[in-house]
């Protein structure tokens, strides 16, 4: 969109990205970003919750983020066994060999246990705009969209919003 600055990340990906980081440890200043787009990253990371922390301290207060990732409709609890380290094990129990876990729906627990208010984004329901059941963008029909937002409060000392 004109007007807008856009910066692109990735750990192995080297070309055409603009900074190459782990996502744990993000080397960004607190409140630097407006929005932050996290497509199908976390799902590799072993340390979650340290990710979707970075993720929340780098949104600026008031900012959103999409932090897209498969989720399972079918099980209760995220499922994670950082016991296995093999590829093909991890490609038959998570569904990918560099996957670590398969999320459930308590992915928004995990995402409000980092910081972030979260709200699921029924796009289907959403006539105009984004085409309803035309599916104008060529959406996941299965797929959730979880939009988490970091409150306008500044945070205080003590990491209190």
């Amino acid at each position: 969109m004109p007007g807008l600055e856009y910066v692109t990340a990735d750990l192995d990906v080297k070309d055409p990205v603009d900074l190459h980081f782990d996502v744990t440890s993000v080397p960004l200043s607190d409140a630097t970003f407006h929005a932050v787009i996290c497509n199908h990253v976390l799902e590799h990371v072993p340390d979650d919750a340290k990710a979707m922390s970075e993720l929340r301290r780098i949104l600026k207060p008031g900012g959103w983020a999409i932090l897209q990732t498969p989720i399972s409709s079918s099980l209760t609890r995220t499922y994670e066994d950082f016991s296995i380290t093999d590829p093909a094990k991890r490609e038959q129990a998570f569904g990918q060999k560099d996957h670590v876990r398969i999320y459930a729906m308590d992915y928004v627990h995990r995402l409000e246990r980092a910081g972030f208010n979260v709200e699921l984004f029924h796009w289907r329901g959403e006539k105009g705009h984004f085409g309803g059941a035309t599916n104008k963008f060529g959406l996941n029909e299965k797929e959730r969209i979880i939009i988490a937002s970091r409150s306008i409060h500044q945070q205080l000392p003590g990491g209190f919003d």
